[in-house]
């Protein structure tokens, strides 16, 4: 307090203006707080303690709050910093509620100071600022209203996360169908060197002989010789069409429509049993073939090939059989296909549905039949696999989707093992050797 008038008489010194100025203040200040003319509140009509009490208890009440929920705003403010909307009416706001809180003090502190001035002034710059704020209020009401409520922008939020989602599971989708596209190309890298090479070797190496033996006048061999570029021709010829129908299984589907099954592998088992006559071998569909959406004639290249896989491995001087049926499942049909062969050891089940992946040389096949099975099987949604027994036959399973997916390329199919497999077949062909 010392202090304070130290200031003020520092202040008055530097001029007579300003002890004017200050003797005006004071003067005003003591009009403006002199209560002489109006007795305090308490003797003013007839007053309970209990109802004077109360009264008191409850204007305080009220300014505590009203001075209480400016300080929360101010705080809300100084968090949000400049995300405030509509700062102006905001501050306003605060003005006013303040002074209703201030108005309300002085009218609990009437009771003890009857500052009847001091109160009207109050409520004069309560009015003021009450009608100040109503009137910025007015063009702001339109805009606030046309604010999202918490509610419709977290839906909004919530779907624009689900879209986001979406598009980043498609996107990884995506990534694995091209990762899968890399891999298979990159298989077929390695392997076309040696299995469509091999045939135009052989070709190329008869006739340079045959040249030879021409030139030389002699004639005993050349019937030999051709004979055996005409089987390499063959076998180029089967690989290339082999590489076309497995091109062919990875386009874009057809629509997808409810195929019956069992109708097309009793006209394939028909078919192939035609091919056979004459042979011990047996095609016999054990069990109903349930129906599943697919793309007809894909589904019948996959199951020619299957079959034609099982006839092949046959025991030739038996009278072997090849089994055909189906498993129905919740979600997924499984299709099978038994044959009596030699089996397939259990390190070459996964390998074996790999480009040109042949446990022997000399198995008749061009090693793209299986290859293209998985494949048929994958962009329908579905994954093939094996059990076999070495010595006691082989059985091919297809699991199908019994819905037809919507993203079939996304079907997760692990190939990692593949280079390692073509890396050990080729070090074994170039020995002369077999894999199984």
């Amino acid at each position: 307090m010392a202090r304070a008038l130290a200031l003020c008489n520092a202040w008055v010194q530097k001029g007579p203006e300003r002890a004017l100025w200050c003797f005006y203040l004071m003067d005003f200040l003591r009009w403006l707080f002199d209560s002489s003319d109006w007795p305090q509140r308490w003797h003013c009509g007839e007053w309970s303690a209990l109802h004077g009490y109360t009264h008191i208890a409850a204007d305080l009440a009220i300014a505590g709050a009203y001075f209480a929920i400016p300080v929360a705003l101010l705080i809300l403010t100084l968090r949000r910093g400049r995300d405030l909307p509509f700062p102006g009416v905001f501050w306003l706001f605060c003005a006013f509620i303040m002074s209703c809180g201030l108005g309300h003090f002085i009218d609990a502190m009437m009771f003890y100071q009857p500052s009847y001035r001091v109160l009207t002034g109050v409520k004069v710059t309560t009015a003021a600022v009450s009608w100040f704020t109503l009137i910025a209020l007015i063009p702001v009401v339109p805009r606030a209203l046309a604010l999202p409520s918490i509610v419709r922008a977290n839906a909004q939020l919530a779907r624009e996360n689900e879209a986001r989602r979406a598009a980043q599971a498609a996107l990884r989708a995506r990534n694995h169908t091209l990762r899968q596209k890399s891999q298979e190309l990159e298989q077929f890298v390695h392997t076309i060197a040696h299995d469509l090479k091999s045939p135009l070797v052989t070709m190329g190496g008869f006739v340079a002989i045959a040249r030879a033996e021409l030139n030389q006048g002699r004639h005993e061999n050349l019937e030999k010789n051709l004979a055996r570029v005409e089987r390499a021709s063959q076998r180029l010829g089967e690989l290339t069409q082999g590489l076309l129908d497995l091109a062919r299984a990875g386009r874009a589907l057809g629509p997808h429509t409810s195929v019956d099954v069992q109708a097309l592998v009793e006209r394939l088992a028909a078919e192939l049993r035609a091919r056979a006559a004459g042979s011990k071998l047996r095609i016999e569909i054990t069990t109903p073939l349930p129906p599943v959406p697919a793309d007809a004639g894909r589904l019948g290249a996959m199951f020619e090939n299957m079959i034609v896989n099982a006839i092949n491995h046959n025991y030739p001087d038996a009278n072997g059989e090849v089994r055909i049926g189906a498993e129905l499942h919740e979600n997924h049909v499984h299709y099978f296909v038994s044959d009596d062969g030699p089996g397939i050891a259990p390190e070459h089940q996964q390998r074996i549905f790999g480009l040109f992946q042949r446990l022997s040389r000399n198995d008749g096949s061009t090693g793209v039949g299986l290859a293209l099975v998985e494949k048929v099987a994958r962009v329908h949604g579905g994954r093939v696999w094996v059990e076999s027994t070495p010595g006691k036959g082989a059985t091919f399973w297809v699991a199908l989707p019994r819905v037809a997916t919507e993203e079939p390329e996304a079907v997760d199919i692990d190939r990692s093992d593949d280079q390692p497999i073509i890396e050990a077949k080729e070090a074994a062909w170039s020995k002369g050797a077999t894999l199984d």
